[in-house]
């Protein structure tokens, strides 16, 4: 037999010392007297009764792994499963095991199995001890934080429950029960029930107040390298002290961070995940605002693969506030596409939601496809290659499928509280991505869609636009298109197409400016979108394609939502843009698009103030803008002319200065459209800073 330390004498002591590794650590065989050592200590107590967490685990079925109170369980083999039975409970229906027993692959009939389950968390733990039987001569350890050089000794296993337990002057992230004696030819087995666990300094994960879904810092495919820079810019006239909570893939947040942003400052934390984390991996990140005005705050993240140290590219990820969110039960409507591009779905919760249903259906409304998922508090899950990965059968060749063939409506619900849902839409080649994050069906209001292009740019760029329409009603619909072009008086009566929609359909319009309206080079402006009663629901991607080496082309480009007329800055308002650059690896280009309209249907001109701010807050430059009726204007490295020097986490202050009248509707839609590549060769992708309204 293997050979172990004095394990049948801790079995008839309540409580003895074990040799410390990197802190003192306490075991007990007696429960009550474990629980007195924990004392005041936050705990969990895990039964695994929950049908909500465990329900799928009930033999004869089994899952990978569960998440449940913030704790991830899965057998300590890889290729093995967790499940559950009334066999292994020692109190109630259920009990928990690895699924199969041990290693079953090893060589050898005398090798070693190993049979167990472990547990971790993002959030530090201090202890944990619970009820254990098997088959009886086994022997039980239990690993902290994976270091098997320093196991925990813990007794012998034998027919009925018996208790271990550990507590730590210090802390750990996971632990492994692993039974040591059983061999293939004599298998030991063991099963868990009625699991304490208590968590270091009692930290209780508190409401959130948004969530950026969809950071990373780690290696990718293709040799893509990940990283995600946050912004968070404070529009108040106070400090605002903020903590920042990390939620990796399938885990719940951890233990935040503390950041203070002054007045007008933009605070930009580079590479983010790992430089004020210390983790590597994806997932979202949450905040919530201790002191301050959590109303003026606004956060947003870069994600982005870093090439060299000019050229990268990725998506803009906005900040979403939970009170901006769906209510529970309400479906949060995606694209998805194929043929150039792959996607990804990816979906943060709320505190409240435990249960997630994906459902799928083809660009003609049919249903095709449907999941539910288990998920945590406060936690992020990211379904990768929809259409290649999760749902294989939706498409019979997705690389293939012409991309206006291959869209799909995805709608994510979150069954018993919020959930923010977007799709990740990725160039195959590139492997750049485009941000749609979710939406639902609002008002019948025109909606605008600033920044569409047919029209060759700087650093030999080519920048077009797709479009996105998809139904939300139970009737056919007409959407109207009318094209606002840049640089003009645009009071008479615009240039438009329409797009019919049956009930339920999805339609993808390429290159709409060139192939629906019939514009050649150079064409550029915004698209006001009219929209029926029940309204569909628009997104747009305008990109530069560019030939790729050995034929064919490639895409970088940026997402451009929807925006209606109550969402701009209205005359006497202010809003804000935070987070930029320009500088040798960047340029930032400024819109406005002017939607100013009397009570009788008239279009205005508006006068806008532009600040330019560093991300200290310290005003830069100021610069007045006289808008036509309707017009778009770009202006283009407009830093360069306000004759400041380079920026980087910069913001801008964005007034209106006319008084509304009586009647009057819409204002002044204002971003940056920041893209790599100025005095160094960068990639041509952007993305597109929106403002926000703050006043």
């Amino acid at each position: 037999m293997k050979t172990t330390t004095v394990l049948a004498l801790m079995a008839m002591l309540a409580v003895c010392e074990a040799p410390p590794a990197a802190a003192q650590v306490t075991t007990f065989t007696d429960e009550a007297a474990f629980l007195a050592a924990v004392g005041s200590l936050e705990t969990v107590s895990e039964g695994f009764e929950d049908a909500g967490a465990w329900g799928a685990t009930r033999t004869p079925n089994a899952v990978l792994s569960v998440s449940s109170q913030g704790i991830t369980w899965t057998s300590n083999h890889a290729q093995n499963m967790v499940s559950t039975s009334s066999g292994a409970a020692r109190t109630g229906d259920w009990g928990v095991f690895s699924d199969p027993h041990g290693d079953q692959g090893v060589p050898n009939p005398t090798d070693f199995i190993e049979d167990g389950i472990l547990g971790s968390s993002t959030q530090p733990m201090a202890a944990v001890g619970g009820w254990v039987r098997g088959t009886t001569g086994g022997s039980l350890d239990l690993i902290l934080d994976g270091d098997e050089v320093n196991p925990i000794g813990l007794g012998p296993v034998n027919g009925s429950h018996a208790f271990y337990g550990v507590v730590v002057d210090g802390s750990f992230t996971s632990f492994e029960f692993r039974e040591i004696e059983g061999t293939l030819e004599d298998q030991k087995l063991i099963f868990l029930d009625d699991i304490t666990i208590a968590l270091a300094g009692g930290a209780v994960v508190p409401v959130m107040d948004g969530v950026v879904a969809g950071v990373a810092s780690l290696p990718g495919a293709l040799g893509s390298d990940w990283h995600s820079d946050l912004y968070l810019h404070n529009a108040a006239i106070a400090n605002a002290t903020v903590d920042l909570f990390f939620s990796p893939a399938d885990g719940t947040a951890g233990a935040p961070v503390t950041v203070t942003v002054g007045p007008d400052e933009t605070l930009m934390l580079e590479d983010v995940v790992a430089s004020v984390f210390g983790r590597q991996g994806s997932g979202a990140i949450s905040w919530r605002v201790t002191a301050g005005d959590r109303t003026l705050l606004l956060v947003s993240a870069n994600t982005y693969n870093r090439v060299d140290a000019a050229k990268r590219y990725g998506q803009q990820i906005p900040g979403v506030r939970w009170v901006d969110a769906e209510p529970a039960g309400s479906p949060v409507l995606v694209p998805a596409l194929a043929g150039r591009y792959r996607t990804n779905l990816g979906f943060a919760t709320d505190g409240d939601c435990s249960s997630v249903l994906v459902t799928g259906y083809t660009r003609d409304g049919v249903l095709a496809a449907q999941r539910s998922f288990t998920v945590q508090p406060w936690s992020w899950v990211q379904l990768n290659s929809l259409f290649g990965q999760v749902f294989p059968n939706l498409l019979p060749d997705p690389a293939n499928t012409p991309e206006a063939e291959s869209l799909h409506r995805f709608e994510v619900t979150g069954v018993d509280g919020r959930v923010v849902a977007y799709t990740s839409i990725i160039d195959n080649t590139t492997s750049d991505g485009s941000y749609m994050i979710g939406q639902v069906a609002g008002s019948g209001d025109p909606q605008w869609l600033p920044g569409a292009a047919v029209i060759r740019g700087a650093n030999s760029s080519d920048w077009r636009s797709d479009i996105v329409v998809m139904s939300s009603a139970a009737a056919a619909a007409e959407v109207e298109l009318a094209y606002f072009p840049a640089g003009g008086d645009n009071s008479g009566t615009p240039d438009s197409r329409v797009i019919p929609l049956a009930v339920g359909e999805s339609v993808f319009a390429g290159n709409v400016l060139g192939d629906l309206f019939g514009y050649a080079p150079p064409a550029v402006g915004s698209l006001a979108v009219s929209l029926p009663a029940a309204p569909p629901l628009l997104w747009m991607r305008t990109y530069t394609e560019e030939p790729a080496p050995g034929g064919g082309t490639v895409t970088y480009g940026q997402t451009i939502l929807p925006r209606a007329d109550g969402g701009v800055v209205r005359g006497g308002g202010e809003g804000r843009v935070g987070g930029f650059s320009h500088d040798a690896a960047t340029r930032s280009n400024l819109i406005l698009q002017n939607t100013r309209t009397a009570g009788d249907g008239t279009r205005l001109s508006s006068e806008v103030s532009v600040e330019l701010l560093a991300a200290d807050g310290t005003v830069l430059h100021q610069q007045g803008y006289s808008l036509l009726p309707g017009e778009y204007r770009q202006h283009n490295r407009f830093v360069d002319d306000y004759g400041t020097g380079p920026v980087r986490g910069a913001s801008l202050r964005i007034t209106v200065l006319d008084e509304p009248g009586a009647g009057e509707t819409g204002g002044v839609d204002a971003m940056v459209s920041e893209v790599n590549g100025n005095g160094l060769d960068g990639t041509n992708d952007g993305r597109l800073l929106r403002a926000a309204i703050i006043g």
